[in-house]
């Protein structure tokens, strides 16, 4: 599956699901879930292993016709990513995990090397559209313009979910720049070497980029 994009896991601020924007039809395939200050923590990046990565990882396997495969997961270094439970959770799913050492992200990681920008470009367009949009129905509605446009979160919370999904619907079509972000760091490079070094008598195996 190279450059599949996974579903994204959202994260909200608040204590239980009432914090989550009302109305918003996400996919059925995000996780969509919420900490006390809205970061990643264990429970959430457990969570992320359970009903993300894991669901992907069996369904490749499944595709490959090899239940034992091995997989590799490329994460960088932030506090969460190094729970003893979540790096259980992924062990416990026949993976390793590989940490980008600190400050190396931008040149090691694959989607801060190209993906993440897009994503950003993506979502802060529709923010300016929408601004835009809300300063000309002012101006043709007569509207004095010194009034600000309203930014309070409960207006923006569901705006926002739309633009998250309108935004990651546009990263998963750029497949060529996705796979730039593999090549850049070389890592194209060190799974096409390790295939090629296998012994030849080992069943073929394909390692899936996550």
């Amino acid at each position: 599956h190279a450059c599949s994009l996974l579903p994204p896991q959202v994260i909200y601020q608040g204590k239980s699901d009432k914090c989550h924007p009302k109305g918003i039809d996400f996919p059925d395939d995000w996780d969509i879930t919420h900490s006390e200050n809205h970061w990643s923590n264990g429970q959430t990046m457990t969570q992320w292993v359970e009903h993300i990565l894991d669901p992907y990882v069996q369904g490749v396997r499944t595709k490959m016709n090899s239940p034992d495969q091995r997989g590799i997961l490329i994460i960088d270094v932030f506090k969460a990513h190094q729970c003893s439970d979540f790096l259980d959770a992924v062990r416990d799913r026949n993976m390793e995990v590989v940490f980008v050492p600190a400050s190396c992200t931008d040149d090691l990681q694959p989607l801060d090397v190209s993906g993440n920008k897009i994503f950003k470009t993506a979502l802060g367009d529709c923010f300016s559209d929408w601004y835009s949009s809300q300063v000309v129905d002012a101006l043709e509605a007569g509207v004095d313009l010194t009034t600000q446009v309203d930014l309070r979160l409960s207006v923006l919370k569901p705006l926002h979910a739309n633009w998250l999904i309108t935004a990651y619907d546009h990263l998963r079509d750029q497949r060529v720049a996705l796979a730039a972000g593999w090549q850049k760091p070389g890592l194209n490079k060190c799974i096409l070497d390790t295939r090629s070094s296998r012994i030849t008598e080992e069943p073929d195996i394909e390692i899936t980029r996550l």
